[in-house]
């Protein structure tokens, strides 16, 4: 055997489109290895996040569609607000929220806006820390003639428990 007979049979076997289908049968399993995150944010795809972003944005759609039973019905029985202050008096319970969200102040809001960005989730026993940025925007009527509007940037967190097989809200809305 000749040495250019050689040469060429070693060539054949490393041809660019051999090399390409190679390539591809190495590193395509490599593909899915990467970190996965829920669409659309840096959440990591888990089956908890999953859950808990579904409560957020069954959240963000009872704000936007002013249907506060439904908000209630994503809310623990054992909800406590603090108001973000160590003052006793300006907190409530369950009750007091059902009240207030079934009040006539809430049925005269006209137009709710919600952009919620999920920053973080933290898990602490059965709790879930939320830790949100909101963009909001509401209408409601401050007299017969002066529609008044409120829009805002906050940082929020909401704090859920796992309870009857579901995530609820326990604090922070």
């Amino acid at each position: 055997m000749s040495i250019q007979k050689i040469k060429k049979t070693r060539l054949v076997g490393y041809q660019p489109r051999n090399l390409w289908l190679l390539c591809c049968l190495f590193l395509f399993p490599l593909v899915g290895c990467g970190a996965k995150t829920i669409p659309g944010t840096t959440l990591p795809n888990t089956k908890k996040n999953r859950e808990i972003y579904q409560v957020v944005e069954q959240y963000r759609q009872a704000m936007e569609s002013r249907n506060w039973k439904k908000l209630l019905t994503i809310v623990s029985p054992r909800y406590h607000e603090t108001a973000g202050t160590p003052d006793t008096n300006d907190d409530y319970g369950y009750t007091e929220l059902r009240r207030r969200l079934l009040s006539q102040d809430f049925k005269r809001i006209r137009f709710v806006r919600l952009w919620l960005t999920v920053e973080k989730i933290a898990f602490e026993r059965k709790e879930a820390h939320v830790y949100l940025r909101s963009r909001y925007s509401f209408r409601y009527p401050r007299g017969e003639y002066r529609p008044g509007w409120n829009t805002g940037v906050n940082d929020q967190m909401l704090i859920l428990e796992y309870a009857r097989g579901q995530w609820l809200i326990v604090r922070g809305l």
